[in-house]
């Protein structure tokens, strides 16, 4: 089997080199103590964007983000309906297979208009948040909920969040994320290349 060597950073960079701004997929999960320091909780990735997720098969999984951030061809968003609306943790995201063989994709190769808002290390309250902040507004015919055995615990994680806790104790809460994609790029931008600065100090340090 042919397998991709290099590290995500050399693979983030060698798509920069070639005029193609790429990012790392962003999970929430890894935002609970911005959220402990902020007004806003994000719940997908960079819009528009090149996205690079893991490797698992040799191969990683590069995709470009829709307007949301998530893992779907923008254009689903045009269709009058969404037959199927996905949500869960990697499952969802389509995380580790090859481009097309995530489980939207293939809904949507069989005629079915299908839109994923799954997010890697998801657990059951992110996806409850995701439902509200996107789901609602894309009215479909049908939730797929991905449940993993992992769940319960991501779930205890979740619930140190004071925003995502939110979802549970306030009626009818909602952050308007759908409305704040600009602002959400510009949070998630600047985590991400703080990250990378890090990375290349830990990198050079050892």
């Amino acid at each position: 089997i042919e397998f991709d060597k290099r590290s995500k950073l050399e693979v983030i960079s060698d798509l920069t080199q070639n005029n193609k701004k790429a990012y790392n997929a962003i999970l929430p999960s890894l935002l609970n103590k911005f959220a402990k320091e902020n007004k806003i909780m994000p719940l997908s990735g960079i819009s528009n964007s090149i996205t690079v997720y893991e490797n698992e098969t040799g191969e990683y999984l590069i995709y470009m983000s829709d307007r949301y951030g998530f893992n779907n061809n923008d254009f689903i968003y045009n269709k009058p309906t969404v037959d199927f609306l996905i949500i869960g943790d990697s499952f969802a995201h389509g995380a580790n297979v090859k481009k097309g063989q995530d489980v939207a994709s293939i809904l949507r190769k069989k005629g079915f208009n299908a839109i994923t808002i799954g997010m890697g290390a998801n657990g059951p309250l992110a996806e409850l948040a995701s439902l509200i902040e996107y789901g609602i507004d894309l009215n479909p015919k049908n939730i797929l909920w991905f449940y993993f055995s992992n769940d319960l615990k991501d779930l205890v994680r979740e619930l140190q969040n004071p925003i995502l806790k939110k979802y549970l104790t306030r009626e009818n809460f909602k952050q308007d994320l759908i409305l704040k994609q600009k602002k959400i790029d510009k949070i998630l931008i600047e985590f991400h290349e703080n990250k990378i600065k890090d990375f290349k100090k830990l990198y050079k340090k050892n």
